[in-house]
């Protein structure tokens, strides 16, 4: 059976779902969306970290944050199973084997209409009483689908009257940064990390010292980041906001730099400066003795 190159979107329910995740994350989900619409079975599909990643275009690691993330704002159903040592993801849209399974029965139901009616202009004798029954037969089906129509419209819009539609509120800058740097906590120790006024303080001051669009992204590569320093710290908002200039260089040109590797390079440029004043020293020496 053919697939249908589009499926039906419902922005309102969409953004109802999606209003708590990270701008990223909602990006990452609506590529979901259509990868599941396009699956072989429709609406789920199971892959590794590694082949969402192949999927969706992105590294792993952004992956396990937008997975941890819609787990954690129950965007979605999502399923974890180790098969052979080898952690399996399966995503799952009720909504698109919802509008899948339509579609299929709706398909079904043409293909049938047509082969019957195939079949009596080859097999049977046309005659006015039998042209007036299958118009007859083909009125009650259409007059069928178009009460099922009328129906479901009547149960939306009672519903439309009862609920007020959801109202999608925008994130705060402040908000924005804090939902990234949880969601990337989250996947990190398994646990949420404490807020407070003084969290949400240096927040505050982040924002200000690197700007509202990198701060999110700074504060979700600074959890990733597996300094030592900061893992034995449990990346707490406090160093990163003491160091955000510098994660900001290296989030932005993706080369991680370790306390380690500072202070190796500290050294070694040391010793470095070292031998040069030596050889400064031994170059006076030699014109001094020419002079003489």
């Amino acid at each position: 059976m053919a697939k249908l190159p589009y499926m039906q979107f419902y922005p309102s329910d969409y953004q109802a779902d999606v209003r708590r995740l990270s701008m990223s994350s909602q990006g990452a989900w609506m590529q979901i969306l259509c990868v599941l619409w396009r699956a072989p079975k429709p609406g789920r599909l199971t892959l590794t970290v590694e082949e969402w990643a192949r999927e969706l275009g992105c590294p792993a690691s952004d992956i396990t944050l937008y997975i941890t993330d819609l787990e954690h704002h129950q965007v979605g159903k999502i399923l974890r199973e180790v098969i052979e040592n080898v952690e399996h993801i399966t995503i799952i849209s009720k909504r698109i084997v919802r509008e899948k399974s339509k579609q299929s029965l709706a398909l079904k139901r043409k293909q049938k209409q047509r082969h019957t009616q195939m079949s009596r202009g080859s097999h049977a004798l046309v005659t006015p009483q039998s042209q007036q029954s299958h118009a007859e037969e083909s009125e009650s089906e259409s007059e069928s689908e178009i009460r099922i129509i009328k129906d479901k419209e009547k149960k939306e819009r009672r519903v439309k009257k009862d609920c007020d539609p959801p109202t999608v509120v925008a994130e705060t800058p402040a908000q924005q940064v804090w939902n990234r740097y949880e969601t990337a906590y989250l996947a990190r120790y398994k646990t949420e990390p404490m807020r407070n006024a003084m969290v949400n303080g240096q927040i505050a001051s982040l924002i200000k010292r690197i700007g509202v669009e990198a701060a999110p992204e700074v504060a979700a590569f600074y959890v990733r980041h597996n300094d030592q320093f900061y893992i034995r710290k449990g990346h707490p908002i406090g160093l990163l906001l003491q160091n955000c200039e510098g994660l900001h260089t290296q989030w932005k040109t993706g080369k991680t730099v370790t306390h380690a590797q500072a202070r190796k390079i500290d050294e070694t440029q040391g010793r470095v400066n070292v031998f040069q004043e030596i050889i400064n020293e031994r170059k006076g020496e030699a014109v001094d003795v020419k002079a003489t």
